[in-house]
């Protein structure tokens, strides 16, 4: 089974398009597990690290479904994260490695490592959450896709708009999201991923520029670990997935030829 978790201002749905799109190397479908990302965002004990907080949770949960799957669970769950679900599907791994068979790392980045950067990050995280809890809809979403992170994207044939309706979601929930797994907080997970013993693909849109040079960086950074591999998707921006759906999935399942 594979645990897809979608990006922020994302919704379990984003992963509709993949379900039945990737086969184990006896070429049975891989069950698609949507998570909702929402439902496991609240305020932060005090003194916790939020994501680490919530990757215990998820494993423990991940564990328990696998557990109640039988015989026909016996194989190991996947991990696949984009974005801000790429960043919690770090942690996850890191958490328990034992518990997944590999994983596939969307357009997340591991950690900020400069004071300066961090403090920045964590005044526009704050700016958002105030905005996303009560700003008038329309506006705050052109404005949210207007970041320069989502500027350079695709228009090839196959390519899906996803729809960002206000009803899809809960505003106070996208604050605390914004606010508890703020990229200000992470941990640079740099050292942990270079011990890490996981399969892990690292994907990024060719046309996404920020991207992979952080991504360039790190695979420097994880060069003596046999683990990582890395790939750029041509026609693709930072929303890879969806920008080019046929070429992200090639990639993916070529992976999954490979480790699963």
């Amino acid at each position: 089974m594979i645990f897809a978790l979608h990006g922020f201002l994302g919704l379990p749905s984003d992963w509709e398009p993949f379900a039945g799109a990737f086969r184990d190397r006896a070429g049975a479908a891989i069950a698609l597990r949507k998570w909702d990302l929402y439902a496991d965002a609240p305020p932060s004990p005090p003194g916790a690290a939020p994501m680490r907080v919530w990757a215990r949770d998820f494993c423990r949960r991940v564990a328990d479904e696998r557990a109640a799957r039988g015989p026909s669970g016996s194989a190991k769950p996947i991990l696949l994260g984009y974005s801000l679900g790429g960043r919690l599907a770090l942690h996850a791994l890191l958490e328990k490695p034992e518990l997944f068979a590999c994983a596939v790392i969307v357009g997340a980045h591991p950690g900020l490592t400069a004071a300066d950067l961090k403090l920045q990050r964590r005044s526009s995280d704050d700016r958002w959450a105030e905005r996303f809890h009560g700003e008038e809809w329309s506006s705050l979403a052109r404005a949210w896709g207007e970041q320069d992170v989502f500027r350079a994207r695709s228009r090839a044939p196959g390519a899906i708009e996803l729809a960002r309706r206000e009803v899809d979601f809960d505003r106070a929930s996208l604050s605390r999201a914004m606010r508890a797994w703020s990229l200000a907080g992470q941990e640079d997970l740099r050292a942990e991923l270079a011990d890490a013993r996981v399969p892990t693909l690292w994907l990024v849109g060719a046309l996404d520029r920020r991207f992979r040079g952080i991504y360039r960086e790190l695979r420097v950074d994880l060069a003596d670990s046999p683990a990582h591999a890395f790939a750029e998707i041509p026609d693709a921006g930072h929303r890879v997935p969806w920008e080019n759906p046929a070429g992200f999935a090639a990639e993916v399942q070529k992976f999954f030829n490979q480790v699963v």
